[in-house]
């Protein structure tokens, strides 16, 4: 009997001696990660990796961590995060899990700083397979000091590299966006979206500050291109679900065509008649030549069409029907 105790004592020992070697060897990939991604151009500063996790997690604790710079980001925005924790779970080896428990301070280099924060936020990437990572959030909020931002109950990123491209899945539930006049509703019941975003890790590292503008300055002038293999909306009365392109022309204004099936447009045309997007002759003309192509719902369910919608020099289409011009965006760093 007395031989099971020593038997644990030893078990715990030899757990203990290799928690910290393993650790050890964490942190060093850790620091050869953060210099091969500095190769990359990006400048990251991080604190000294502490061990943490033991005794069912094989982790490091790094304070204040700081990236800016490479082609992912535009000039003059960095990435700050008061605390991350990398770690691999005993119960889960084959998987690196990036913790932010603190969340993430995205910083301009004018401006006020976005503060991301969630009740929890939790990147995941494979240590074996395809190279990838996956953020899951819950009680999510994104704001600005001062003001009362967006915020989702729920909402995953998943990010992948594919040569110069750069492959991604969103998926985000009861989005609540910031107050003002949201003509469909302050609240998108689900939104999901998954594609590519074409040449976005292709972009030269930059030389001096070129802001939002000119990080998509570049990005057109490589050719550009997000492809949506799948999208799915609920905002409002509006039901959207489909496919399509999209680019930026050469004002930086977006570009683009969508296959749809829709439903709730009549109620969706009527909203943004009332909120001053539509004028009330294209709204009227819009209804009646989107309900010839109508086609009735099943089992009770609302009619539906199934079109084309573009977007092409500010003028919005449905169907091959103008509905009218959206707003021109202007990008931070504009000249």
């Amino acid at each position: 009997m007395r031989r099971f105790p020593l038997f644990l004592l030893a078990l715990a020992v030899l757990w203990t001696g290799a928690w910290f070697y393993l650790t050890g060897v964490l942190r060093d990939r850790f620091e050869a990660s953060l210099a091969n991604v500095r190769a990359l151009g990006w400048v990251i500063t991080a604190g000294t990796p502490s061990r943490a996790g033991f005794p069912l997690e094989v982790a490091i604790a790094v304070p204040d961590v700081t990236a800016s710079g490479g082609t992912a980001l535009p000039v003059g925005v960095s990435l700050h995060a008061r605390r991350v924790i990398v770690a691999v779970a005993v119960a889960h080896p084959e998987t690196l899990a990036i913790d932010l428990p603190v969340g993430l301070d995205v910083r301009p280099a004018h401006g006020v700083p976005i503060a991301v924060r969630a009740t929890k936020l939790v990147g995941s990437a494979p240590l074996t397979g395809p190279h990838g990572i996956e953020f899951d959030a819950t009680g999510l909020t994104v704001a600005q000091a001062g003001s009362a931002g967006a915020s989702a109950a729920r909402a995953r990123l998943r990010l992948e590299p594919r040569g110069p491209d750069l492959g991604f899945g969103l998926d985000a539930r009861d989005v609540r966006l910031p107050p003002g006049s949201w003509a469909l509703g302050a609240r998108i019941a689900s939104l999901a979206a998954a594609g590519l975003a074409g040449g976005a890790l292709a972009l030269p590292p930059a030389n001096g500050v070129r802001g939002t503008a000119g990080w998509l300055q570049d990005w057109h002038d490589h050719g550009g291109k997000l492809t949506v293999e799948r999208l799915a909306l609920e905002w409002g009365p509006l039901a959207v679900a489909g496919s399509g392109t999209a680019a930026l022309d050469a004002a930086l204004q977006p570009d683009g065509e969508a296959k749809v099936i829709v439903e709730g447009y009549n109620e969706a045309i009527a909203a943004m008649a009332k909120s001053g997007i539509i004028a009330p002759e294209p709204a009227l003309a819009g209804e009646f030549a989107l309900g010839l192509l109508a086609k009735p719902g099943k089992d009770g369910a609302p009619p539906s069409i199934d079109v084309t919608a573009s977007l092409h020099d500010g003028r919005l289409s449905v169907g091959g029907v103008e509905l009218g011009r959206v707003p021109k965006l202007s990008w931070p760093g504009t000249p």
